[in-house]
């Protein structure tokens, strides 16, 4: 699990979640410190590790809250 605190203003949240051998992982974003709204998703990848699903996922989650957030 990663977790970024605050990120322009967000909670982020990142764990991975194994499906036949691939690993994908889900995404939890709400707004600090309120956390009024949540945003959760599950983000397919197919990475061969966890470590990997959960790196890009934050990346992913970083790049959402850019476009959508701001």
């Amino acid at each position: 699990m990663l977790i970024e605190l605050d990120y322009h203003g967000h909670h982020i949240e990142v764990y991975a979640a194994g499906l036949q051998g691939a690993w994908d992982a889900v995404v939890r974003i709400r707004r600090s410190p309120s956390g009024d709204e949540v945003h959760s998703e599950r983000v397919p990848f197919g990475e061969p590790t966890a470590d990997l699903a959960e790196q890009h996922a934050l990346l992913w989650a970083k790049r959402w809250v850019d476009r959508k957030a701001t």
